[in-house]
């Protein structure tokens, strides 16, 4: 039976980063997410048993130490591992002047005290730390960009484990001392423009306490295109049966599904700029027009005229953006960084990261080709911090509304000369992931839930949440361009900061109940990027889910009527004539 530990004593349990048991002295370790530049914090219970209902955390990093030598360094904890001679971290440690190596360290005393070991083999396939497992004695296995291995870690250097097949970035890992075997498991599914694919798993024989021999690369099938940001199906001219659909994923390059058939005829596509990382695909709602892809390249993104138009995929034209100043994604990462107007395909505004006085997003009204210049969000009183945008949607008439971390949602209806508030102001999530405007009728997608406003116009209207939630993060929504009562939203991805379960809700009459299409379902267990419907067959939704890969649904014939609310003579009335008509379409 699991127990929920709330915040004790100071402790941050609520927003947990590593665990670890000492299972000699029944010790529990933990360490919460930290920012630069503060301390590791580092905690530990004393014994303690599976019934007890409380714990006595104690400070762990050598905060008692007047010598700085003898306490961990500032910054986050990235592994935490118990060996038979104490408690082990790895991090990253700046304190050398313009260090950025990974370090071990060692306590023999509960964390009273830290060792400083030596760095964790080459620092630029060492870093990003995600796991730090324990073999056997003082052997450790660490998992980072690639896999990493040392025999005792008191006597031995550490050896970097690489299999020319496998795929780079390691989350999991997992030994069996009977079966005399490690497997080491990463995050990528194999580059699509390799002719083989990379191994997710690469297993390896294991004597403890000697190095590590004799690998074999696995390669699921099903896990081709696992770790997903992006969906965009397109129509096509002429048109085939279905749309083409392009998908873009993490690690993993891009590619297409020339038919929309997305258990086979899988075409991978070149990599973008040496990017493999596909965070954006976007075109205008008119079904013309060029398709723009971006990638986390900071400085170029990718133009395709004739996507829609070219027999096949891999002869689409690719045209390079390379706007002045750098386009730096916001973070978190996610497919709502790039808007194109929905009816003027060469309208294109692109979210960038950046400090005060640098514009929120570029724009271009030519494709890409050039750029005009835009301001900052800077119209709210003096904020502490200026907003950072990570999510665009523009309407028809062109108004662009911005989602960002921390301060609401903004709207500007002079391509970025001006800003107002316009939802979530005074009350905002953490992060707004996806915004989405149809008729009068807003949508945020949110850290906390998905939001609507049937009265988005409205500065004095409100706004409600309407599904997800406690705990529930909605990452896109959806309006069916067929129908817009009929919304879909993802739930569970905010990328490297929060993923959870949750699958794809269904709602048929404006938002009012809601449904889950996912139920019962592997893809229900996985957290979902970006959600689209297919532009010609209303049947069909496309899901990009981050664990496992791209999924349809096909209503069929049971695809739900297309509802309209009634409209009483009051409410045509103030849809024909109020400047901020109601629930209108």
């Amino acid at each position: 039976m699991l127990h929920h530990r709330p915040s004790q004593a100071g402790v941050q349990t609520d927003c947990v980063r590593l665990l670890a048991v000492d299972q000699v002295s029944h010790q529990l370790w933990l360490t919460p997410e930290v920012g630069p530049g503060l301390e590791p914090a580092i905690y530990r219970t004393d014994s303690w048993s599976a019934l007890q209902e409380n714990f006595d955390w104690q400070e762990a990093w050598g905060v008692s130490q007047n010598d700085e030598s003898l306490r961990l360094p500032q910054g986050q904890v990235s592994g935490l591992a118990r060996i038979d001679a104490g408690m082990v971290v790895v991090m990253e440690d700046k304190r050398p002047a313009g260090s950025r190596e990974m370090e071990s360290f060692l306590s023999y005393d509960s964390g009273a005290s830290w060792e400083h070991l030596g760095p964790v083999g080459d620092p630029g396939w060492s870093r990003d730390v995600r796991i730090l497992a324990q073999g056997v004695g003082n052997e450790l296995f660490l998992g980072a960009v690639r896999a990493f291995h040392i025999t005792d870690i008191l006597t031995s250097v550490w050896d970097m484990k690489e299999d020319i097949s496998e795929h780079v970035d390691v989350r999991a890992i997992y030994s069996d001392q009977d079966a005399g075997k490690v497997w080491f498991a990463n995050d990528g599914g194999g580059q699509f423009e390799f002719p083989n694919r990379q191994s997710n798993i690469v297993r390896w024989d294991w004597n403890p306490g000697n190095p590590l021999t004799n690998a074999l690369g696995i390669r699921p099938d099903d896990l081709r295109a696992w770790q997903l940001f992006a969906v965009m199906p397109l129509a096509t001219t002429p048109p085939h049966t279905r749309s083409r659909v392009f998908v873009g994923s993490l690690d993993n390059g891009w590619g297409c599904f020339p038919n929309a058939n997305v258990s086979s005829d899988f075409t991978g596509l070149p990599i973008l700029n040496g990017a493999g990382d596909i965070l954006a695909i976007m075109g205008s709602a008119n079904g013309a027009g060029p398709i723009y892809v971006r990638t986390n390249d900071g400085e170029r993104m990718t133009r395709m005229p004739d996507a829609r138009t070219v027999a096949s995929c891999e002869t689409a034209t690719l045209e390079t953006i390379e706007p002045e100043g750098g386009m730096q994604a916001p973070f978190p990462w996610g497919p709502n960084s790039i808007a194109v107007h929905p009816t003027d395909p060469n309208k294109l505004y692109i979210l960038r990261a950046g400090s005060s006085g640098l514009s929120p997003f570029l724009f271009s009204d030519d494709a890409g080709f050039s750029f005009w210049p835009t301001n900052p969000i800077d119209s709210v009183p003096a904020p502490t911090d200026p907003p950072q945008p990570v999510s665009i949607f523009v309407d028809p008439q062109g108004r662009v509304y911005v989602g960002t971390k921390d301060k609401g949602a903004f709207v500007s209806k002079d391509d970025g000369q001006s800003w107002q508030p316009w939802g979530l102001n005074t009350t905002p999530p953490a992060v707004i992931l996806a915004v989405f405007v149809s008729g009068n009728v807003g949508w945020l997608a949110t850290s906390d839930g998905l939001y609507r406003n049937p009265q988005s116009r409205n500065p004095k209207s409100s706004w409600e949440l309407v599904t997800g939630g406690g705990g529930y993060v909605v990452s896109d929504v959806e309006v069916d361009p067929h129908c817009s009562t009929r919304i879909y939203a993802t739930l569970g991805f905010v990328y490297e900061r929060q993923q959870h379960r949750g699958g794809v809700r269904v709602s048929v009459d404006g938002g009012n109940t809601w449904s889950s299409l996912t139920s019962g379902l592997a893809l229900h267990q996985s957290p979902i990027a970006d959600a689209e419907v297919d532009p010609v067959h209303e049947n069909l939704v496309y899901v990009a889910s981050h664990g496992r890969g791209l999924w349809m649904y096909d209503w069929g014939t049971e695809l739900p009527a297309c509802q309209r609310p009634p409209r009483d003579v009051a409410t045509q009335h103030a849809c024909k004539h109020s400047g901020f008509p109601p629930f209108c379409w």
